[in-house]
């Protein structure tokens, strides 16, 4: 596998509503940048500035590159000053390839008469990783240790747990790892419906040393918990998701629907206006919110 890192630096750009940057390609590593104002939570709906990432890394898949990981920094200029950089962690992977990051409130980022204020670049840091031999945190919490009981095999990857934790979190854990199923007594349990990478970043949530996923593995973690019977797994991303996030309204309000998180989803039903609920009644990807959300927002 080639292990050269991806580093890119834009030129800095005006903030323009529809924004695009044009299409870039680097060691293999395709990708595409645009721009979009989108509501999102805070003690009210807020108008705020999204910058969206799509990658594509086909080719490098013939060279056991499964994905990447690093940083990408995003930088404004005014007249006067360049304010401070955010820096923003990535993980890209099989099933991931698209990142989106809340830069700021438009209120902020534009004077009153709607002319732009500052001018934007981002720089980016990206290390390719083959699966087999990654070494990052989600990783490591799967070795031999002496508190380490239990081998499970996902995706052929063989994991090092504590069955003690797993049945403290996990009602289906606590089944399976009981004296009444064959699982007990087994050397290595299979599990074949299971994704490494998502099983990965759940398990990291209840690990000693916390590690906490970034919104794109959301939605795929929360259907794997429900999977697991693990209840803490929801009110730990329900948490994040009303502390700060960088999912839009739109965004959240579909994930807490999809999920059965109905205090959000209400708390969500509560910041909406008749302005707000006029403009979502041609939002197509609202659609797919269940009968009774539709009915508390739309009457």
């Amino acid at each position: 596998m080639d292990n050269q890192a991806v580093e890119y630096s834009s030129e800095f750009n005006d903030l323009l509503r529809t924004i695009v940057f044009e299409p870039q390609e680097k060691c293999g590593l395709n990708w595409t940048v645009s721009y979009s104002h989108e509501l999102a939570i805070s003690t009210k709906l807020v108008d705020c500035v999204y910058l969206t990432w799509a990658f594509d890394w086909k080719k490098l898949a013939e060279k056991e590159v499964d994905g990447f990981t690093g940083c990408i920094t995003v930088s404004l200029l005014d007249a006067q000053m360049t304010t401070p950089s955010h820096k923003y962690a990535v993980e890209l992977t099989s099933d991931i390839n698209l990142v989106s990051r809340q830069i700021g409130a438009v209120s902020d980022l534009y004077w009153r008469g709607g002319s732009v204020r500052y001018k934007l670049k981002y720089e980016m840091a990206l290390q390719p990783y083959c699966l087999a031999s990654r070494c990052l945190g989600i990783d490591t919490q799967f070795f031999a240790r002496d508190d380490t009981d239990v081998t499970l095999e996902i995706e052929n990857y063989h994991l090092n747990v504590n069955s003690h934790i797993l049945k403290i979190h996990s009602d289906y854990f606590k089944r399976l790892l009981s004296s009444k199923f064959k699982e007990y007594s087994m050397e290595v349990i299979s599990m074949p419906t299971v994704r490494y990478e998502v099983f990965a970043r759940l398990l990291a949530m209840i690990h000693p040393n916390v590690i906490l996923p970034s919104e794109e593995f959301y939605d795929g973690i929360l259907e794997l918990a429900d999977y697991l019977s693990m209840p803490s797994i929801f009110r730990i991303i329900e948490q994040l998701l009303r502390r700060e996030t960088h999912l839009t309204f739109n965004e959240v309000l579909l994930l807490a629907d999809k999920h059965g998180m109905e205090g959000l989803v209400d708390e969500c039903v509560q910041h909406i206006t008749m302005e707000h609920r006029s403009k979502m009644t041609i939002v197509e990807e609202l659609q797919g919110l269940s009968v009774i959300t539709k009915k508390n927002i739309f009457g």
